[in-house]
């Protein structure tokens, strides 16, 4: 599989956004408020530095099979595997009802709002997870070889999984007749 091939991912949930605005303001807000007046500028300032920093951290959001590779990009963080590292026997895809009830997930480095997770995760039980999940869409449990998770919430899981299927019969070799 030569050609790159774009998977769309479930829309963000409003109230992730909503949380943003406390994260937006409150340290332009204490900054304001602590400073002398002649300094009000660094308020406005540390305002206009946070926004690409949240942008990057909610928008920059794909998932890609190029050649044999699943690219996740979920924030700052992104995540190259190998189709043959995916444990596809095990895959399954999760309703929204199961996500719900998908054990806690501990943030090691990503991003962490309501509805919303992306990057770096540990499992109550210490199995490392690398999340792009968005709440009320179903999710797409990949397990790797290593004992690590994939969870992915694209807007069509089936799409994705029969994709990966296909990519990882096409990159094993033909068995040699003897």
């Amino acid at each position: 599989m030569s050609q790159a091939r774009d998977f769309p991912l479930a829309p963000l949930p409003r109230r992730a956004f909503l949380s943003l605005l406390p994260l937006l303001l409150l340290p332009a807000l204490l900054l304001w408020l602590s400073l002398p007046d002649t300094a009000v500028w660094l308020s406005f300032a540390s305002l206009v530095l946070t926004l690409p920093l949240l942008w990057v951290c909610l928008f920059r959001r794909r998932i890609r099979l190029q050649q044999g590779t699943l690219h996740v990009d979920a924030g700052l963080n992104s995540r190259r595997v190998n189709i043959a590292n995916l444990d596809l026997a095990r895959a399954r895809i999760l309703s929204p009802e199961e996500a719900q009830g998908y054990p806690t997930l501990h943030k090691t480095f990503g991003t962490a709002l309501p509805g919303y997770r992306a990057g770096h995760f540990r499992r109550r039980d210490g199995q490392r997870v690398f999340a792009l999940t968005s709440a009320h869409a179903r999710w797409l449990l990949l397990p790797e070889h290593d004992g690590r998770i994939l969870l992915l919430a694209a807007e069509n899981p089936n799409a994705l999984l029969q994709a990966l299927v296909t990519a990882g019969k096409a990159a094993r070799p033909a068995p040699l007749a003897l």
